[in-house]
């Protein structure tokens, strides 16, 4: 297994005004859990994870969760995760820097399916390949 370059991983909480909240260091894979883990019970919004390699930016909130992600030089490139099982029955809108973001049904996840997601891109700083990941 590879191991996470952790002084490269950062966590950021960009739902509202972004730019009043500090980047978070992220050391271990049970501090990102912590992180995450309370946002379940939240207004949906997005975090930012952010490495050497990419940035994996999570939806998370209310009953649905998403995943997108592109690679550091920022292409205009940006993958999005798929659901295994489409659950939502229409767009879910996650908050962006105070903004809501409509999310397509296929691409929301369940929360577990997006920290399965997080704590592969800490481990890796990569996609997670067990899902499937398309350009939007």
């Amino acid at each position: 297994m590879m191991q996470p370059n952790v002084q490269n991983t950062t966590f950021l909480n960009i739902a509202q005004n972004w730019e009043a909240n500090p980047r978070i260091p992220v050391v271990s894979v049970g501090q990102l859990r912590d992180l995450i883990t309370p946002l379940s019970a939240r207004e949906p919004g997005f975090i930012e994870l952010d490495s050497a390699s990419g940035l994996l930016q999570l939806g998370l909130g209310g009953e649905f969760a998403c995943a997108h992600f592109t690679t550091r030089e920022h292409k205009p490139r940006y993958l999005a995760a798929q659901a295994k099982i489409v659950r939502a029955t229409k767009d879910v809108e996650f908050l962006c820097g105070g903004t809501p973001t409509p999310i397509a049904p296929q691409l929301c996840l369940t929360f577990e399916d997006a920290v399965r997601i997080a704590e592969h891109f800490f481990r890796t700083q990569h996609r997670d390949p067990h899902f499937e990941w398309i350009e939007i």
